[in-house]
C-alpha cells in the first residue's frame, strides 16, 4: 500500500467526508485535520493532497481560497517544527476520535466497531469464516511444522528471528531461519504453557533489552507489522482480514480472542515503513478497534505452531494454528 496518499483516522477521514459549510467553522474543522497530519509527520506536499483529495477535499471548494489552505499548511508545519506538541493525543484532535487508551473504550465505542465493521465487510462482499481463510490461503502449512512453514515463506536462510515461550519480559531465543530449520526437524515445536510468541521482524543478533530481550532498536530491518483485535468477535475478524485491501502474508489464530495477521509494510526505508505501521494501526485501531499499540516494529505476535493452556478460548485445543499463509502478496483483499 503506497505512502503517496496518507492513511488517516476514521475521524479525520469523517470530517474530510463531511466538510462543515462556511457559516460552520470551516476554518477550525480545516484547521484541526491540516494539525493532526503535521503532527504525525506528513510533509507539505502529503497535507495538499489531502486538501485536493476527491470528492470532498477542501480545495475543490471554490468558496475557500486556496492561500488559506496553503498558509494553514504552513502555519501548521512551522509551529511543529518549533517543538508544538497538542494537548492531546494526536489521533484525537479531530472531534469524535476515538481515545487511544483501550481502558477508556465504552460500550458506545464497542457499538461503533461492531457497526462499522458490518457496513464495511457487506460492502465488500460479506461475511466469511475462517475455513474460507484456509481455503484461499496460496500455501498449505506443513501440519508437521507449521513454524517452519512460516519461517519459510517469510524469511531469508540468514535472517535471526527471535522467539519467545515463557511470556512478556522473559527471555529471547534466536537464531537464523537455517538454524530453527534444523532445531525444529522431525515435527518439534517452540511452546510453552502460555504459547509462545516471535518478533515478526528480524533482528540484528545484540538484543539490548532486560533479560536478553530485544526491543525497536535492535530490529535489523522493518518489513511487517502485525494486526490483532480483541474486541470483535472471531467471524467479524476473519471477515475484515479477508476482506481489507493490505498486503497479509500469514494470519494465525491465537487460540484466545483474536487473529494475528502479519502484513508487509510499504516504504523505501525503514524510516517510512515505521510511519506507515502507526499510520495503519492508529487508523484500524480508530474504525474497527484493532490494537494500536502493535505500530513498534518489535512487538511479538503468536507463534503459529505452539500450544497454550493458559488463556486458552472455550473448546478449543490450544493450538496457535497457521490459517493463512502467502510467499508474495499484493496490497489486495484475500477474497
Amino acid at each position: 500500500m503506497s505512502l503517496a496518499f496518507p492513511v488517516i483516522p476514521f475521524s479525520v477521514a469523517e470530517a474530510l467526508q463531511n466538510p462543515a459549510s462556511r457559516g460552520q467553522s470551516v476554518h477550525e474543522q480545516m484547521q484541526s485535520v491540516i494539525y493532526w497530519m503535521a503532527c504525525e509527520g506528513y510533509s507539505e506536499d502529503a497535507i495538499w493532497r489531502v486538501m485536493n483529495a476527491s470528492p470532498n477535499g477542501y480545495a475543490l471548494d471554490p468558496e475557500i481560497p486556496h492561500g488559506e489552505i496553503r498558509r494553514l499548511i504552513e502555519g501548521a508545519l512551522s509551529k511543529v517544527h518549533n517543538g508544538y506538541k497538542p494537548t492531546s493525543s494526536s489521533a484525537s484532535v479531530v472531534s469524535g476520535a476515538v481515545p487511544l487508551n483501550k481502558a477508556k473504550v465504552t460500550p458506545a465505542v464497542l457499538d461503533k466497531w461492531k457497526a462499522n465493521a458490518e457496513e464495511f465487510i457487506n460492502q465488500k462482499g460479506g461475511f466469511v469464516e475462517i475455513e474460507d481463510l484456509m481455503d484461499a490461503s496460496p500455501i498449505q502449512p506443513s501440519p508437521i511444522s507449521p513454524t517452519l512453514s512460516l519461517f519459510d515463506s517469510l524469511y531469508k536462510d540468514e535472517d535471526l528471528i527471535a522467539v519467545q515461550t515463557e511470556g512478556y519480559g522473559a527471555r529471547d531465543r534466536w537464531a537464523s531461519v537455517a538454524d530453527w530449520r534444523e532445531k525444529l526437524r522431525l515435527g518439534k515445536r517452540l511452546t510453552g504453557k502460555k504459547g509462545a510468541w516471535f518478533r515478526p521482524n528480524p533482528v540484528n543478533g545484540t538484543p539490548t533489552g532486560n533479560n536478553q530481550t530485544f526491543g525497536d532498536s535492535d530490529v535489523a530491518s522493518v518489513r511487517y507489522v502485525f494486526l490483532e483485535n480483541d474486541f470483535l468477535p472471531l467471524n467479524y475478524q476473519a471477515s475484515l482480514l479477508a476482506r481489507l485491501p493490505f498486503a497479509i502474508h500469514a494470519i494465525t489464530d491465537s487460540a484466545g480472542k483474536s487473529l494475528h495477521a502479519i502484513v508487509r509494510l510499504d516504504g523505501i526505508d525503514d524510516k517510512r515503513r515505521r510511519e506507515y505501521a502507526i499510520q495503519l494501526t492508529r487508523t484500524l485501531w480508530d474504525r474497527f478497534g484493532f490494537d494500536h499499540s502493535n505500530f513498534n516494529p518489535s512487538k511479538y505476535t503468536r507463534l503459529a505452531g505452539a500450544f497454550r493452556d493458559e488463556g486458552r478460548r472455550e473448546n478449543h485445543n490450544g493450538e496457535q494454528t497457521l490459517i493463512y499463509l502467502a510467499k508474495d502478496r499484493k496490497d489486495e483483499p484475500i477474497i
